[in-house]
């Protein structure tokens, strides 16, 4: 995937969609480099479930799947030189340069939370969209799928 690639609010990357399954997207990607098996931050085991996240280093991209969504794609990270958000290339973008573009986008009210020294996150809660930023530049993107409300996903399929 050398190709620009384009976060799609609430649909994915690209042509991979939330909602696909994990085999739906080694069609369409190939054997991930690493997958990695994480539970749930719940408390208690009644509430825990599994999530499986496979890692593509060759495109700096990570995608999650969820056991509490029946094994379906929910969100995607990436950090790769070739991010794109709204037809911009976004890696390494300045923090204001980049309000700005979210701004015109009218994709929801942002929020700036102060992390670590030089870090932030800038959220956009209704897009389900996180952008981190390192020295004041942009250096990671995770975004999912929508939510009707807490529990059910809007499938873009």
């Amino acid at each position: 995937m050398n190709e620009t690639q384009e976060i799609l609010i609430g649909k994915g990357l690209n042509a991979i969609r939330f909602g696909i399954h994990r085999e739906t997207l080694k069609k369409q990607l190939g054997e991930p480099t690493e997958i990695e098996q994480l539970s749930s931050d719940e408390d208690d085991d009644e509430n825990e479930y599994f999530i499986e996240v496979w890692h593509y280093d060759d495109i700096d991209t990570s995608f999650s799947f969820d056991e509490e969504d029946d094994w379906r794609l929910t969100n995607i990270a990436s950090n790769a030189d070739n991010l794109s958000f709204q037809g911009k290339n976004i890696k390494d973008m300045p923090l204001e340069e980049f309000k700005t573009l979210i701004d015109e986008s009218e994709v929801g009210e942002m929020e700036i939370e102060e992390l670590e020294e030089n870090q932030k996150l800038l959220s956009i809660l209704i897009s389900s969209i996180n952008f981190w930023f390192e020295d004041g530049l942009l250096s990671e993107v995770q975004w999912g799928v929508l939510w009707t409300n807490e529990d059910i996903p809007k499938w873009p399929l």
